[in-house]
């Protein structure tokens, strides 16, 4: 499950939004715990925050449809190309899935604080947006989190990697995580609905006692699973390569053929080594762009409800965050010399197709568009058969 935290901007409009209840924003939850115990249950209206209203209002949708696109173009590439046939590419794979899930749910809430719209104040798509909101965080971390675990195997135990890294293995355990999401965070389709307040509908957790401890509950141990064991595991793990990518070029041909000999149990193939640059890349990017909201929102267990206001800098961490979960095709293009040969390939193929469509002439119906073995499109005409040749 997530932090939730409760966004610090409404809208002078007949129809007020939604706090942005997001597992990925940076705005405080302090409302719920300053409120959930009051008399009356109404939370107070949150004041804008003028230094980054405009920015957000602009900048957030304009990364989401980035992030949109460019995580459709990588599950394309690692599920229709020859990449597939790793068992790495399909958690990465898994990964673009979630992105974009999360990166929809945030688009709807974004829509709603800036731009009126009010499909999450209604019974059902605001359950389910938090509920996805919850859900595809928990698995973006950790499906990044098993390529990691996957690179290690491969590197330090090459016996066992055709057993253990198998792309069999990798469905399963994409598909047993995603039901383990799925079942841990039901709750919150309980714990949160619309509720009617004086200048407004909100999409907020429910004021009663039992379900508020449940949650503070909850999200400590949310704290531990989403953010501390796959951050620390990651952090480790990849210290852990580097070092065995380190060993491994210092050798010499000759030496490095020799240990292969005596060790190889222990040695990785050329091909793992190559295939580590992505994931130190990868790493940096998800330590750079996340950890700062990871703790700035788990700063929130430890700090009294009262003193927590919207901030500056947790703007820009939030931003932060949405930014890594809509940058992973550049990152991708830039690690990995394979991804970017089939990125090229894709895109070589659709300025063919739409170049092949337009020089088309209205009289030519028998020109047909097509694409063949290599992934190329040609325009063909269709050739006579032979007894029309003769004629």
């Amino acid at each position: 499950m997530s932090l939730i935290n409760m966004d610090s901007s409404y809208h002078n409009t007949t129809s007020w939004t939604t706090p942005f209840v997001s597992s990925a924003t940076d705005e405080n939850h302090s409302d719920i715990m300053q409120h959930a115990g009051s008399p009356n249950g109404m939370p107070p209206m949150p004041s804008y925050n003028p230094q980054t209203n405009l920015f957000k209002k602009y900048a957030f949708p304009v990364t989401i449809v980035f992030g949109f696109l460019g995580n459709t173009v990588v599950f394309y590439i690692f599920t229709h190309t020859k990449l597939k046939r790793t068992s790495t590419v399909r958690y990465l794979a898994a990964v673009a899935i979630t992105d974009n899930g999360f990166l929809l749910t945030a688009f709807f809430y974004h829509l709603g604080e800036y731009f009126n719209s009010t499909i999450h104040l209604n019974v059902g798509p605001c359950q389910l947006l938090t509920f996805g909101n919850y859900v595809f965080t928990f698995l973006s971390i950790w499906y990044l989190t098993a390529v990691y675990i996957e690179k290690y195997v491969g590197l330090n135990c090459p016996r066992k990697k055709s057993r253990m890294c198998t792309v069999f293995r990798a469905k399963c355990v994409t598909i047993g995580l995603a039901i383990c999401g799925l079942v841990c965070y039901l709750y919150t389709t309980w714990f949160f609905g619309v509720r009617n307040f004086g200048y407004g509908k909100l999409c907020i957790m429910w004021d009663r006692n039992d379900i508020i401890q449940a949650w503070i509950i909850l999200t400590k141990v949310d704290a531990v699973i989403v953010f501390m064991i796959p951050y620390i595991t990651i952090a480790i793990l990849t210290c852990l390569i580097a070092i065995k990518t380190w060993q491994y070029r210092r050798m010499t041909p000759t030496a490095s053929e020799r240990f292969l000999r005596q060790q190889r149990a222990y040695v990785p193939p050329n091909k793992e080594v190559r295939t580590t640059p992505l994931l130190f890349l990868l790493a940096v990017c998800t330590f750079l762009l996340c950890t700062p909201n990871c703790f700035y929102r788990i700063r929130v267990l430890f700090v009294p409800p009262e003193s927590m206001h919207p901030t500056l800098e947790g703007d820009i961490f939030h931003y932060l965050a949405l930014v890594h979960n809509a940058v992973k095709i550049l990152v991708y293009t830039a690690a990995s010399k394979s991804f970017a040969k089939q990125l090229g390939r894709l895109f070589c193929t659709i300025v063919a197709f739409l170049t092949c469509k337009q020089s088309r002439s209205p009289s030519s119906e028998n020109e047909l568009a097509g694409l063949n073995s290599e992934g190329k499109v040609t325009c063909t005409q269709n050739t006579p058969k032979r007894s029309e040749r003769i004629l």
